[in-house]
């Protein structure tokens, strides 16, 4: 979401639809280097009070700031979701050998 302008109307639908099937998100505002340090703090604030969280992530392509908190977030979520697919499609089918098995032999 822009930093300037977060939460417009297709920002709250988006939400909204992922909070309706569960789907997780990551809160981003971007731009953040077209407001100075006191609005940016406003607009966390407002955004984290809004949509009941603290995990709102701040970036701006110019200066580069955020992506490495944000790259980190994407990891955590794949791995997280790698684990999920499976728990939910891969083990309960089949059984997986474990490595040191062919060393015990």
């Amino acid at each position: 979401m822009d930093i300037r302008h977060p939460l417009r109307e297709n920002d709250v639908q988006m939400i909204e639809f992922c909070n309706k099937y569960s789907v997780p998100f990551i809160s981003v505002l971007t731009k953040s280097d077209k407001l100075n340090n006191s609005a940016i703090s406003k607009s966390i604030k407002d955004i984290e009070r809004k949509l009941n969280s603290h995990n709102v992530i701040v970036t701006s392509s110019k200066n580069d700031e955020g992506f490495d908190k944000l790259s980190k977030k994407i990891l955590e979520f794949v791995r997280m979701l790698s684990k999920t697919i499976t728990n939910l499609f891969i083990s309960p089918f089949c059984e997986i050998p474990s490595v040191s098995n062919y060393f015990n032999k």
